[in-house]
Protein backbone atom coordinates (compact mmCIF):
# COMPACT_ATOMS: atom_id res chain seq x y z
CA UNK A 1 0.00 0.00 0.00
CA UNK A 2 2.43 2.45 0.57
CA UNK A 3 4.83 1.79 -2.67
CA UNK A 4 1.10 2.73 -4.55
CA UNK A 5 1.28 5.89 -2.63
CA UNK A 6 4.64 6.86 -3.22
CA UNK A 7 3.40 6.08 -6.70
CA UNK A 8 0.29 8.53 -6.57
CA UNK A 9 2.78 11.16 -5.13
CA UNK A 10 5.45 10.39 -7.73
CA UNK A 11 3.30 11.18 -10.71
CA UNK A 12 1.60 14.01 -8.96
CA UNK A 13 5.32 15.56 -8.38
CA UNK A 14 6.39 14.92 -12.00
CA UNK A 15 2.95 16.38 -13.51
CA UNK A 16 3.62 19.44 -11.62
CA UNK A 17 6.51 20.10 -12.60
CA UNK A 18 5.85 19.37 -15.49
CA UNK A 19 8.86 16.09 -16.55
CA UNK A 20 8.47 13.92 -18.91
CA UNK A 21 7.46 14.39 -23.04
CA UNK A 22 4.97 16.83 -23.30
CA UNK A 23 3.33 16.51 -26.86
CA UNK A 24 0.69 19.16 -28.07
CA UNK A 25 -1.47 18.13 -24.88
CA UNK A 26 -2.90 21.13 -22.81
CA UNK A 27 -2.44 21.59 -19.13
CA UNK A 28 -5.76 20.62 -18.48
CA UNK A 29 -5.40 17.30 -20.43
CA UNK A 30 -2.26 16.75 -18.67
CA UNK A 31 -3.84 17.64 -15.05
CA UNK A 32 -7.42 15.12 -16.45
CA UNK A 33 -4.63 12.54 -16.78
CA UNK A 34 -3.35 12.85 -13.53
CA UNK A 35 -6.73 12.99 -11.33
CA UNK A 36 -7.71 9.81 -13.41
CA UNK A 37 -4.39 8.41 -12.20
CA UNK A 38 -4.64 9.08 -8.86
CA UNK A 39 -7.95 8.03 -8.60
CA UNK A 40 -7.62 4.76 -10.01
CA UNK A 41 -4.78 4.51 -7.75
CA UNK A 42 -6.32 5.45 -4.88
CA UNK A 43 -9.34 3.49 -5.53
CA UNK A 44 -6.74 -0.15 -5.28
CA UNK A 45 -5.00 1.14 -2.21
CA UNK A 46 -8.65 1.64 -0.95
CA UNK A 47 -9.54 -1.92 -1.91
CA UNK A 48 -6.21 -3.10 -0.67
CA UNK A 49 -7.12 -1.57 2.43
CA UNK A 50 -10.84 -3.13 2.59
CA UNK A 51 -8.99 -6.80 1.83
CA UNK A 52 -6.43 -6.24 4.94
CA UNK A 53 -8.97 -4.75 7.17
CA UNK A 54 -11.20 -7.92 6.35
CA UNK A 55 -8.04 -10.11 6.97
CA UNK A 56 -7.29 -8.59 10.49
CA UNK A 57 -11.00 -8.61 11.43
CA UNK A 58 -11.28 -13.02 10.11
CA UNK A 59 -8.07 -13.31 12.31
CA UNK A 60 -9.59 -11.44 14.93
CA UNK A 61 -12.67 -13.75 15.47
CA UNK A 62 -10.75 -16.64 14.68
CA UNK A 63 -8.41 -15.95 17.80
CA UNK A 64 -11.76 -15.03 19.96
CA UNK A 65 -12.87 -18.27 18.58
CA UNK A 66 -9.87 -20.59 19.47
CA UNK A 67 -9.51 -17.88 22.86
CA UNK A 68 -12.85 -19.25 24.19
CA UNK A 69 -12.43 -22.70 23.01
CA UNK A 70 -9.14 -22.40 25.14
CA UNK A 71 -10.81 -21.04 28.22
CA UNK A 72 -13.66 -24.03 28.07
CA UNK A 73 -10.93 -26.70 27.62
CA UNK A 74 -9.65 -25.31 30.50
CA UNK A 75 -12.50 -24.96 32.77
CA UNK A 76 -13.06 -28.63 32.28
CA UNK A 77 -9.64 -29.81 32.84
CA UNK A 78 -10.03 -27.70 36.04
CA UNK A 79 -13.50 -29.72 36.63
CA UNK A 80 -11.91 -33.32 35.61
CA UNK A 81 -9.18 -32.50 38.31
CA UNK A 82 -11.57 -31.66 40.83
CA UNK A 83 -13.27 -35.21 40.23
CA UNK A 84 -10.07 -36.79 40.20
CA UNK A 85 -9.09 -35.38 43.48
CA UNK A 86 -12.54 -36.44 44.80
CA UNK A 87 -11.86 -39.83 43.85
CA UNK A 88 -8.63 -39.60 45.66
CA UNK A 89 -9.97 -38.16 48.36
CA UNK A 90 -12.11 -41.33 48.59
CA UNK A 91 -9.63 -44.03 47.42
CA UNK A 92 -7.51 -42.59 50.49
CA UNK A 93 -10.10 -42.75 53.06
CA UNK A 94 -10.77 -46.17 52.31
CA UNK A 95 -7.06 -47.16 52.53
CA UNK A 96 -7.32 -45.28 55.97
CA UNK A 97 -10.46 -47.59 56.99
CA UNK A 98 -8.48 -50.74 55.92
CA UNK A 99 -5.70 -50.06 57.91
CA UNK A 100 -7.27 -48.51 60.85
CA UNK A 101 -9.95 -51.79 60.81
CA UNK A 102 -7.73 -54.67 59.56
CA UNK A 103 -4.58 -55.79 61.67
CA UNK A 104 -1.32 -56.46 59.59
CA UNK A 105 -2.31 -54.77 56.48
CA UNK A 106 1.01 -54.42 54.38
CA UNK A 107 1.69 -52.45 51.40
CA UNK A 108 1.50 -54.38 48.40
CA UNK A 109 -2.02 -56.23 49.96
CA UNK A 110 -3.66 -52.78 50.45
CA UNK A 111 -2.61 -51.45 46.77
CA UNK A 112 -4.54 -55.16 45.83
CA UNK A 113 -7.49 -54.47 47.45
CA UNK A 114 -7.88 -51.10 46.45
CA UNK A 115 -7.17 -52.21 42.55
CA UNK A 116 -10.02 -54.71 43.32
CA UNK A 117 -12.37 -52.06 44.84
CA UNK A 118 -11.97 -49.99 41.33
CA UNK A 119 -9.16 -47.06 41.80
CA UNK A 120 -6.53 -46.01 39.88
CA UNK A 121 -3.37 -46.52 39.75
CA UNK A 122 -3.41 -42.80 40.20
CA UNK A 123 -5.57 -42.45 42.42
CA UNK A 124 -3.84 -45.39 44.45
CA UNK A 125 -0.78 -43.82 44.76
CA UNK A 126 -2.51 -40.55 46.00
CA UNK A 127 -3.69 -42.67 48.88
CA UNK A 128 -0.07 -44.47 49.27
CA UNK A 129 1.57 -41.49 49.43
CA UNK A 130 -1.00 -39.59 51.79
CA UNK A 131 -2.42 -42.26 54.03
CA UNK A 132 -1.26 -42.02 57.84
CA UNK A 133 0.41 -45.47 58.68
CA UNK A 134 3.05 -46.43 60.30
CA UNK A 135 4.28 -49.89 58.18
CA UNK A 136 6.55 -51.11 60.48
CA UNK A 137 3.75 -51.17 63.36
CA UNK A 138 1.72 -52.91 60.20
CA UNK A 139 4.84 -55.36 60.00
CA UNK A 140 4.68 -56.35 62.98
CA UNK A 141 1.07 -56.86 63.43
CA UNK A 142 1.51 -59.32 59.91
CA UNK A 143 4.23 -60.93 61.62
CA UNK A 144 2.36 -61.82 65.14
CA UNK A 145 -0.23 -63.65 62.88
CA UNK A 146 2.18 -65.29 60.64
CA UNK A 147 3.74 -66.63 64.59
CA UNK A 148 0.07 -67.66 65.43
CA UNK A 149 0.23 -69.51 61.89
CA UNK A 150 3.91 -71.22 62.91
CA UNK A 151 5.84 -69.82 60.33
CA UNK A 152 9.50 -70.28 60.96
CA UNK A 153 11.51 -67.11 61.03
CA UNK A 154 13.03 -67.44 57.52
CA UNK A 155 9.52 -68.51 56.31
CA UNK A 156 7.59 -65.12 57.95
CA UNK A 157 10.90 -63.10 56.62
CA UNK A 158 10.27 -64.17 53.19
CA UNK A 159 5.93 -63.42 53.73
CA UNK A 160 7.12 -59.85 54.97
CA UNK A 161 9.36 -58.73 52.31
CA UNK A 162 7.18 -60.62 49.72
CA UNK A 163 3.62 -58.56 51.06
CA UNK A 164 5.80 -55.41 50.53
CA UNK A 165 7.00 -54.33 53.77
CA UNK A 166 10.98 -53.45 53.36
CA UNK A 167 13.61 -55.62 54.99
CA UNK A 168 14.30 -53.25 57.66
CA UNK A 169 10.59 -53.34 58.83
CA UNK A 170 10.45 -56.73 58.73
CA UNK A 171 13.71 -57.59 60.72
CA UNK A 172 12.21 -55.29 63.30
CA UNK A 173 8.96 -57.26 62.99
CA UNK A 174 10.74 -60.34 63.33
CA UNK A 175 13.25 -59.14 66.23
CA UNK A 176 10.16 -57.68 68.28
CA UNK A 177 7.63 -61.24 67.24
CA UNK A 178 10.51 -64.01 67.40
CA UNK A 179 12.15 -63.13 70.87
Amino acid sequence: MKKILYMVLIINVFSILGCGAKTSTSTDDHNATTIATTEVMTSTATEEFKESDEHNIETKIKNDIIKDETSENVKATEAKEIKNSDKEEACLKEAQEYIDDISGYSPKVLKMTLEYDGYTESEIDYAMDNIKVDWSIQAKKYCKDLLNLEYTRQEAYSELVGWGFTSEEAKAAMAAVYY
